[in-house]
């Protein structure tokens, strides 16, 4: 697959704008989005129809998601915009498909990840589950396929890292010691059983340690 990436380098509404008109300029065939997994409803649930069946109902219950969340996350104000562009392809008959790539809002939604070591790990596990998620819709689509990727350019960044399949020494290199965590897994494992009992859920069940 062609993998596209959007350059993001802050979450920001101008950048929805920008991402729209690509959108209608590549015409995709999957769009990848840094949503969280949600149980019981997804982005993938509008790939069952074809382009111009799509429910109309669930994509305005769709905008509607996101201005409730733009009172809490600001940059999803103008993310309609998106929207607006993936259903003009829909309408001219073009099929896109749709995949959420983050992980459980259990863990998106995290506070207090203020610590460095938190905040790596944090990300860390959420681009873990990105990865999951990528390797997953892979084996469902088209090899030709043009898959555009909306992330923040940090995520992508590690994306491309960990799509090389590293072993789990240069894993553990990349994301803590160039980042100046001199303590073992071991360690990092018992202070988030200690500390942040949702991380230390997620490190046990994603990490590669």
């Amino acid at each position: 697959m062609r993998l596209i990436h959007i350059e993001e380098s802050e979450h920001k509404n101008e950048i929805s704008y920008r991402k729209a008109k690509e959108i209608l300029k590549i015409k995709p065939n999957v769009i990848l989005f840094e949503y969280p997994i949600h149980e019981g409803s997804s982005l993938s649930d509008f790939n069952k129809f074809e382009p111009k069946e799509k429910p109309k109902q669930e994509i305005e219950g769709w905008k509607r998601g996101l201005a409730v969340s733009s009172k809490k996350y600001p940059w999803l104000k103008a993310e309609y915009k998106i929207i607006e562009a993936i259903e003009q392809l829909w309408i001219r008959g073009k099929q896109i498909y749709l995949f959420e790539i983050d992980g459980p809002v259990e863990l998106t939604s995290l506070k207090g990840t203020k610590s460095q070591l938190n905040n790596i790990v944090w990300n860390y596990l959420r681009e873990k589950y990105m990865i999951e998620n990528i390797r997953k819709m892979e084996a469902r689509i088209n090899k030709k396929s043009i898959v555009m990727i909306l992330c923040h350019n940090f995520h992508w960044k590690n994306i491309q890292f960990l799509l090389k399949k590293p072993q789990k020494e240069k894993i553990w290199d990349y994301y803590f010691v160039k980042n100046g965590i001199t303590k073992s897994p071991r360690q990092i494992q018992h202070e988030l059983k200690k500390q942040n009992k949702i991380l230390y859920k997620y490190w046990k069940l994603k990490s590669d340690f």
